[in-house]
């Protein structure tokens, strides 16, 4: 009789026993699924994160190509410009200074909008070079454009200074070219020339380098921008035509 007994709560025990094991590897399952859950979800966040940033990394970078263009836009505007003033010159033997036949030039920018520093984030370690040259061409094209607003100052200052004048001045297409002056006026005259022809000798010279380099540069970024960022860098619609 005691011996059924003991038999029976020993029993109950490993019941009991089986029981607790199934409900701790149930437990241990659950919170197993749960962490494999929460991995996955936390995996799906941080790839979900880091293609927003590289979406806005690569965006950057096409704000800073959006830049080079217009850089790139302004310095071939400009040598088109100048180009046209010397060609309508042309077989008028009366006028030989350039500037008393080139115009004042409009619609050029007033200034450069430099690239920052996200906007060139993907070139560091791979291209330090273009970075490099990116800064020099955009300090040069702002003297270009310095030069050209200064130009323009003084050309205004020599239409002036002649339409106040008694003498009847010689005109190129409907533009003051110059005139018969004697005397202070001719010297005045003399050195308000000398100065546009020292400007626009400095833009011609600095242009025939510039429109080349920027080319080069925004072809190199452009490159550059397409192995870090792939068809997030929305590039494939620009077209670069070579400087005439």
């Amino acid at each position: 009789m005691i011996d059924w007994w003991t038999s029976l709560e020993e029993a109950s025990q490993i019941a009991v026993s089986s029981a607790f094991i199934g409900a701790a590897i149930g437990g241990l399952l659950s919170l197993f699924g749960a962490l494999i859950v929460l991995s996955i979800n936390h995996h799906l966040e941080r790839k979900k994160k880091l293609q927003e940033t590289e979406a806005a990394a690569a965006w950057a970078a096409y704000r800073g190509l959006q830049k080079l263009m217009n850089d790139l836009n302004a310095v071939e505007n400009l040598a088109r410009h100048l180009d046209s003033e010397f060609r309508r010159a042309q077989g008028n033997e009366e006028i030989n200074e350039p500037a008393l036949f080139i115009r004042q030039i409009v619609g050029a920018p007033d200034t450069v909008v430099f690239l920052e520093q996200d906007e060139m984030r993907f070139l560091v370690g791979h291209s330090n070079d273009l970075i490099q040259d990116i800064s020099e061409i955009q300090r040069r094209i702002r003297n270009d454009l310095h030069f050209v607003n200064k130009y323009n100052d003084l050309k205004n200052d020599y239409d002036n200074f002649m339409i106040s004048l008694d003498e009847i001045a010689l005109k190129v297409d409907g533009e003051i070219a110059g005139a018969e002056l004697k005397g202070v006026n001719a010297k005045k005259a003399e050195i308000k020339i000398g100065r546009m022809n020292l400007l626009i000798s400095d833009v011609i010279a600095s242009l025939d380098e510039d429109r080349v380099k920027i080319v080069d540069i925004v072809r190199d970024y452009i490159e550059h921008g397409r192995k870090a960022y792939g068809d997030k860098f929305p590039a494939n619609e620009l077209e670069i035509k070579e400087p005439r």
